[in-house]
Formats: structure tokens, sequence, C-alpha cells
């Protein structure tokens, strides 16, 4: 079977009259402490060094289905998404003036359990005190849809979190969840403090839990998370990424 690494956050630009008269444009990411406004800060950062006509200033939001509402609001000028959820808007006809600038960097399906869990596939998460993702955010949306796979509601869980993805790391350290959910690209310091400090793993989801991911998720592909990726991740971790379309 041949896997791939996908690109699939892209920057989402809403074009509309008098955008490129302002002072500022703004570009909405997601939380702090998460991977998308350290992102839009950097290309802020990037930009206002070489620019001296127009300020970029970097919001925070919930995520990538906040970001693309938002952008069909005309209440920012760009804004961070995975590129399958900015696909489906317009797909759907929810807002055709969004247009891709470019490709930042892969995410996969991940899913953190705790030391000791016993999780060792999706049926294993019924139950189970599990970080099912904010609203608003890309990770909850697709997280939803396998719930509705499944036939999951949140009462399906003994607890069903619903942190932003930057609270993670601490909602595994301090044992309060067995799980969590996080459409993320790999290395990032989230994940590196869960499992090389707090003793988490990476789901190695079975064969079979990935045909059902493939049938919920038709617009995400094979992918791979390397070995020794984290110090104490010790093999690779087969899961599902975002097709470029």
């Amino acid at each position: 079977m041949r896997y791939i690494n996908v690109k699939i956050l892209f920057i989402s630009l809403f074009i509309f009259n008098g955008c490129m008269q302002k002072d500022k444009f703004y570009v909405s990411s997601g939380s702090p402490g998460a991977i998308y406004y350290p992102t839009a800060k950097a290309l802020c950062k990037n930009f206002n060094e070489y620019d001296d006509k127009y300020e970029c200033v970097a919001l925070t939001s919930t995520g990538s289905d906040n970001n693309l509402r938002g952008l069909q609001n005309k209440e920012f000028d760009f804004g961070i998404s995975q590129v399958a959820l900015q696909n489906e808007y317009y797909n759907n006809k929810q807002a055709t003036n969004l247009r891709s600038v470019m490709g930042l960097h892969h995410e996969h399906l991940s899913i953190l359990t705790a030391p000791n869990s016993n999780i060792t596939k999706l049926s294993d998460l019924e139950g189970k005190n599990v970080n099912i993702g904010n609203a608003g955010s890309g990770s909850r949306l697709y997280f939803a849809k396998i719930m509705q796979a499944k036939g999951w509601t949140k009462a399906s869980f003994a607890k069903a979190y619903e942190e932003k993805s930057s609270a993670i790391d601490d909602l595994i350290c301090n044992g309060k969840v067995d799980a969590a959910i996080y459409l993320v690209g790999h290395p990032n310091k989230i994940f590196d403090r869960a499992i090389n400090e707090c003793g988490a793993n990476l789901l190695r989801l079975p064969a079979k839990d990935i045909e059902l991911l493939k049938k919920t998720l038709p617009n995400f592909a094979n992918s791979i998370i390397k070995a020794n990726t984290y110090q104490q991740q010790k093999h690779p971790i087969k899961t599902l990424g975002m097709q470029i379309i």
C-alpha cells in the first residue's frame, strides 16, 4: 500500500472590494499555544519586516471552521484552514469566493492516548474520558463525522471534554483524559511534552479502523507519522492526512 504525506494547511483569502485600501489586514488563526497562531504571527512578522505600507495582524480564533465562516462574513481578510475543510465549503457553495493562497505544512489525524489507558482501536474510546476538540476547530468537525459513523454521541464517553488543542498536553499529563483527538502537523510541542514527559502514546490504528476512516473522510489519504518523530515514539504511526485537490 502506498502512503503519502500531503500538504493540507492553506491560507484562504476572501476577495472583496476595498480590502487592499486598509492600513491593516488581519489573519485569523487558532488558539495561543497551538499551531495556527504562531504560524500566523510568523507570517505577519515576515511581511511587516519588508512592507511599510500595510500592517499584518495575527488574530486568535477557535480554529478552521471559525476562520472559514469569518472569511465569508468579512470579519477579517485571511484565515488558516485545513484544505479539505475549505474544499467542503467551496463544493457545498457555502463560500464560493474563497481562494487558496499557499500550502504551509502536513497534518495528520492524530489520537493521543494516556499511559495505561488500554486504548488500541477506535472502539476503545467508548466509555473513556476523551477530549473531542473545541467547537469551531477542524479537529472537532472531523471527529464529529467519525462519531456519527460509529453511532456515538457525547454520552458514549465517560466524559467528553471540549477543550482547545493547546490544552491537550495538560489534560493528558494531569490524568484528566484517556485520549485526545487533534488534526495537526508533527512534530509539535504539545505532543512532545505529552509523549516524552508524560508517557502518552500516538494510537496506531488497525487496518479495520483505517478503512472506516477512509469511508467517513473521503478527502483524506493514507499517511504516516514517522518513527522517532518524538524521542519516546519508536514506531511509525499509520493514519490519514489530507489530499490537495
